[in-house]
């Protein structure tokens, strides 16, 4: 991955760029994290997404992903409905169909500040053009200061025990709560 990120300062969220990220890498805190890592200043989101369930979540998380990691995000979704000659089941129990559903558009540009751009048409065709300065990547780094309090040595260490076979989580409960219900 860091040939990609670290000489142009980018990555693009698709797995022929990234090395074999998950499906849905998206959805993902742990990827958009290792871009910012890497030193990404602008994470590009290709994507092609329809339906109920991914659409509340589309301009969230591209937007917590450019707060938390101080860099921006191009959250690009194709609009329009495909249709194809075949039938065909998306194992929801429903019957056959001959398209995905609609794909909403609202492309939009996070920036690291928490501002956002308003979203293109979910209907029609569009480009959008924007000025980005990066230096509020630094900037934004420097006021928030969200690197300096990250406990990464814990999480490494949390995510390496996880990986065992024999992991078991760390439950802490309220010794209290058998008492009350007693």
């Amino acid at each position: 991955m860091n040939e990609v990120v670290r000489p142009n300062s980018l990555a693009a969220v698709r797995p022929s760029i990234v090395d074999s990220p998950p499906p849905f890498a998206r959805h993902h805190p742990l990827n958009w994290l290792a871009f910012g890592l890497n030193g990404a200043e602008i994470v590009f989101n290709p994507s092609a997404t329809v339906g109920e369930l991914s659409e509340p979540m589309w301009p969230v998380e591209a937007r917590n992903a450019a707060i938390a990691n101080s860099y921006f995000v191009g959250s690009i979704n194709r609009e329009g409905t495909e249709v194809f000659p075949n039938a065909f089941t998306s194992g929801d129990g429903k019957p056959q169909h001959a398209d995905f559903g609609h794909f909403y558009g609202s492309s939009h540009l996070s920036a690291p500040d928490a501002s956002c751009t308003p979203s293109l048409s979910r209907y029609r065709d569009r480009l959008m053009i924007s000025d980005m300065d990066l230096n509020l990547c630094r900037q934004i780094k420097d006021k928030w200061a969200f690197r300096m309090t990250a406990r990464y040595d814990m999480y490494a260490k949390l995510l390496s025990e996880y990986m065992k076979p024999d992991y078991k989580p760390q439950v802490i409960s309220d010794p209290l709560i058998n008492k009350r219900k007693a």
